[in-house]
């Protein structure tokens, strides 16, 4: 049987994260907060990273950052979302 864990994950400019940087450790983790804190954000990350859709399996969805103001994307920013995984004891980096 095959062993994949998450080792850490960066998040730069993607939706509502400006920079965010996970330490997992291929450990079990739970992420909670309040409505609209970043959770959905997270592993809709994940899911763009790993298969390039959201997790509602759309490939159709906003990943960069709006500005407050004007509602319009912030188009001059970096998108980066980057994992390391551990695949029975090899690393895997992807970005």
């Amino acid at each position: 049987m095959n062993t994949l864990t998450i080792q850490t994950m960066r998040i730069k400019n993607f939706k509502g994260i400006s920079d965010l940087s996970l330490d997992l450790h291929g450990s079990d983790t739970h992420v909670s907060g309040d409505n609209g804190t970043g959770k959905s954000t997270i592993w809709d990350a994940f899911t763009w990273l790993i298969f390039g859709k959201d997790s509602n399996d759309s490939a159709d969805f906003q990943i960069k950052p709006i500005d407050i103001a004007t509602k319009k994307e912030l188009h001059s920013l970096d998108t980066e979302v980057e994992a390391v995984l551990e695949l029975n004891g090899k690393p895997i980096t992807l970005m």
